[in-house]
């Protein structure tokens, strides 16, 4: 809940500033970490039982997201301008620019995916879910509306 809470903050990077930006990104990397530990039975399970197609397309979104999530941490840490200095690696190239904004993008995406799927055990102690059903599919269509806007399918 936490990662899901923090995630505006770190994509309105105009709104809350570079630093912070940094701090929030590296807050969720530690959640992150955090998140993994704490599931990581299911990593023990990937190669165990049968795979239906309902669960390969799971275990797909969940490794690509994981994949998004380690090249935004590498991208952001490389193109740092405050938390990192101290490694002297600082590469703000275009390139790791645009590697951070892809990875960053495409993990939301995947991660909004993810969340959904786990949406009952999210919402299994919330009393109103017809309601908080709307606000979650209301976000979703203008998520899907925005991401085609921007061209980010390119």
């Amino acid at each position: 809940m936490a990662m899901t809470l923090i995630l505006p903050l770190l994509m309105g990077y105009s709104l809350v500033g570079e630093t912070a930006h940094e701090v929030i990104g590296v807050t969720m990397g530690i959640l992150l970490i955090a998140h993994n530990y704490i599931n990581r039975k299911w990593y023990t399970a990937v190669f165990k039982s049968r795979y239906t197609p309902a669960r390969i397309m799971q275990t797909a979104v969940n490794f690509l997201l994981l994949l998004c999530f380690i090249l935004t941490m590498i991208s952001g840490i490389m193109i740092s301008k405050h938390l990192f200095v101290f490694m002297k690696i600082n590469i703000a190239g275009d390139l790791m620019r645009k590697m951070h904004l892809c990875a960053a993008n495409w993990a939301f995406v995947l991660m909004s995916f993810h969340a959904g799927t786990h949406g009952g055990t999210m919402t299994a102690k919330i009393k109103h879910k017809k309601a908080v059903f709307s606000a979650f599919a209301a976000i979703s269509a203008y998520g899907i509306y925005a991401f085609m806007k921007r061209g980010l399918l390119q």
